[in-house]
C-alpha cells in the first residue's frame, strides 16, 4: 500500500533538495562566488577557471550524489 504525502512535506523536501545541491556547488576548496555559479549554470559570462570548476567537476559530483541517494531511498 502507498502513502501519500501531504503537499507541504513534499514542498519543504524540494527546497531542501534544491538548498543541499546549491550548497555542494557552492562548497570545494577554491572559494568561488554564489553569483559566478549561477552563472556558470546559466551560462552567462565567467572566468574560465570559475566555470570549468563549476561545470566539469562541482556539477557532474552532485548530480551523481543526488541519483545515488534517490537509488538508494527506493
Amino acid at each position: 500500500m502507498t502513502r501519500i504525502l501531504p503537499l507541504p512535506v513534499i514542498i519543504t523536501l524540494a527546497g531542501l533538495l534544491l538548498l543541499s545541491f546549491l550548497s555542494a556547488l557552492y562548497m570545494g576548496a577554491v572559494q568561488i562566488p554564489f553569483d559566478d555559479i549561477i552563472s556558470a549554470l546559466l551560462g552567462q559570462n565567467v572566468s574560465i577557471q570559475s566555470r570549468s570548476i563549476v561545470v566539469d567537476i562541482r556539477l557532474p559530483r552532485t548530480v551523481l550524489a543526488a541519483l545515488i541517494g534517490a537509488i538508494l531511498a527506493v
